[in-house]
């Protein structure tokens, strides 16, 4: 097999197509298991911290009892839910990057 330029591989970098370590956790095609493993850690952490601020949110307003008010099909409780799912996925996505 012959040398093939690799643009991720840096200036002047190349690697071999095809050729593994005999460590490497990579499916053929070159998909790599542990960036895949990685993103789905960062996913359920993500979702984890999600359902924790919810939990604070709720805790930091003893007054509103959301399931409650979403049950009666409050909008405003569901448009202020949403909008704090949004936020919180857009800070930890962030974050997590």
């Amino acid at each position: 097999m012959s040398p093939v330029r690799s643009l991720t591989a840096g200036a002047g970098g190349s690697y071999i197509r095809g050729m593994h370590s005999p460590g490497d956790l990579s499916l053929g095609g070159g998909v790599d298991l542990s960036i895949i493993f990685g993103n789905l850690g960062y996913a359920l952490l993500g979702m984890i911290l999600m359902f924790a601020g919810y939990i604070l949110f709720d805790q930091l307003t003893p007054r509103v009892n959301f399931p409650d008010e979403l049950g009666k099909g409050n909008m405003a409780v569901a448009l202020i839910i949403a909008a704090l799912f949004v936020s919180l996925a857009y800070i930890i996505g962030r974050s997590l990057n």
